[in-house]
Parts: C-alpha cells; sequence; structure tokens
C-alpha cells in the first residue's frame, strides 16, 4: 500500500490555510449590506466608511450607478447574522436612538 505523508511543518501550516479562506467580520458585513441595499433600493452598490461597534455596523453605500445618492447603512448581528436595521440619506440622533443604535455607531 502506498500512503503518502505530510511533512511535519506542512500539518501545522494547515489549520493557517484553512483560517485564511475564511471570511473576515469586515467582508461579511460588506456583502450583507450590498445584498440589504439591492434587496431594498434595487441598486448594485460599493461600500465605503465601514465602522463595526460591536453587534452593530454603519457604511456608507455608493451606487455603481451616478444618477443616485449614496445611503448611510445601519446593520446588526443577530445570530452570527448581519441584517439591515435601516438605510437613508439622512440620521439624526433620535433616528439612531428610536433605531436602538449605539452612540457610538450614530453620526
Amino acid at each position: 500500500m502506498n500512503r503518502k505523508y505530510l511533512s511535519r511543518p506542512a500539518t501545522l501550516l494547515l489549520p493557517a490555510f484553512a483560517l485564511a479562506e475564511q471570511p473576515n467580520e469586515a467582508s461579511l458585513v460588506e456583502q450583507a449590506i450590498k445584498e440589504y441595499v439591492r434587496s431594498q433600493a434595487h441598486v448594485k452598490v460599493h461600500i465605503e466608511h465601514l465602522r463595526i461597534v460591536g453587534n452593530f455596523a454603519r457604511a456608507t453605500a455608493v451606487p455603481t450607478n451616478a444618477d443616485r445618492d449614496p445611503v448611510m447603512v445601519f446593520m446588526k448581528k443577530v445570530r452570527r447574522q448581519w441584517i439591515g436595521v435601516s438605510f437613508g440619506t439622512a440620521f439624526l440622533p433620535a433616528d439612531c436612538q428610536k433605531l436602538g443604535l449605539p452612540k457610538e455607531i450614530c453620526p
């Protein structure tokens, strides 16, 4: 029987490669924002100014089509999944408070 064995250094590196393939939290939030905006406004966007504070995130979603305005998007992490809370062009501190968003994430 012909068996191939990995060398000891190679076996130590396997967990590092597995972790490298997993998306980080920022990319998970970005993807969730894109899907949320696309499902609500039917617009493709790219993400700028992402800020994550605990289980909340805020970012600017800039439409790929120049005839639309950028929007601020708020997300919340629920059971390891990022869900949309709200998005729009202007938010006041009272709006953030009504939405239950922490002060650190509000503009």
